[in-house]
């Protein structure tokens, strides 16, 4: 399957992720949508470069909040389904460690 965001086309940080993954995939019980993020030009980014794209990113994210009261129980619970992700401003760089300065 050549869609990046095809669910077989996730990338996984082990093997035993992979495995479950494709034990995942071969149930076919699992529907699978991966939230749109976009860089700070709007490009979206490919699944394999969230990690470094989102990691300590400044970010805008669309969610929508739900909340479903329960009668019986006489309580509720809110749910919040993120929508899609904006970097705003990238990863900060850093020239050395903050902490260690001579004075």
């Amino acid at each position: 399957n050549a869609d990046p965001f095809s669910v077989q086309n996730w990338p996984c940080g082990s093997d035993r992720a992979r495995m479950s993954l494709d034990d995942m995939i071969k149930k076919g019980c699992f529907d699978v949508q991966p939230i749109p993020a976009y860089n700070i030009n709007d490009k979206l980014i490919r699944l394999q470069d969230y990690k470094a794209a989102l990691r300590n990113a400044i970010a805008r994210v669309k969610a929508t909040i739900t909340h479903q009261y329960l009668r019986k129980k006489k309580t509720g619970n809110f749910y919040a389904n993120i929508q899609e992700i904006h970097v705003l401003a990238p990863l900060p760089t850093s020239s050395g460690s903050p902490g260690k300065r001579k004075l």
